[in-house]
């Protein structure tokens, strides 16, 4: 049985940004077309305030969570992705846990996310309550406004 560890990624080679890729496409959330996504993917990635995978030395990456945010007054996790196999694994609870000891470690005290449904039990698992008299939200751009 493998090994996981989870590690602050800086600096992806090209074969964790396939990879990362990969964790994209298996969740649904994207269908690559590469070369031209790994630019994409790395711009991202210098854009996020950190990226955080899941990996073990014979598996390789199978896990990823961004987080975005200033830094200082807040964050928010984003994008937790387990590829299918390594689910119920337990692996999600260390990626978050791995990533809120260090950011509230380094002094952040509002980390926020949004969970889909079926994840919500993990998310409170690892410390995250509902917001109360808070509500979701995201903009939708007009069919007629232009890119």
């Amino acid at each position: 049985m493998s090994h996981f560890h989870s590690r602050k990624l800086e600096g992806p080679t090209t074969s964790e940004l396939e990879q990362i890729l990969d964790l994209y496409e298996a969740a649904g959330w994207w269908k690559p077309t590469r070369p031209d996504d790994i630019q994409t993917l790395q711009q991202m990635i210098a854009n996020s305030y950190e990226i955080w995978i899941i990996e073990s030395t014979e598996a390789g990456i199978v896990g990823m969570a961004r987080v975005l945010g200033d830094g200082i007054s807040d964050v928010y996790i984003q994008d937790v992705i387990i590829l299918p196999k390594f689910r119920h694994q337990k692996l999600a609870t260390e990626l978050i846990s791995t990533i809120t000891k260090n950011l509230t470690q380094a002094g952040i005290d509002f980390i926020g996310l949004i969970a889909e449904q079926n994840t919500k039990d993990l998310y409170l698992s690892c410390g995250f309550k509902p917001m109360l008299n808070s509500c979701p939200m995201r903009y939708q751009r007009k069919i007629h406004e232009a890119r």
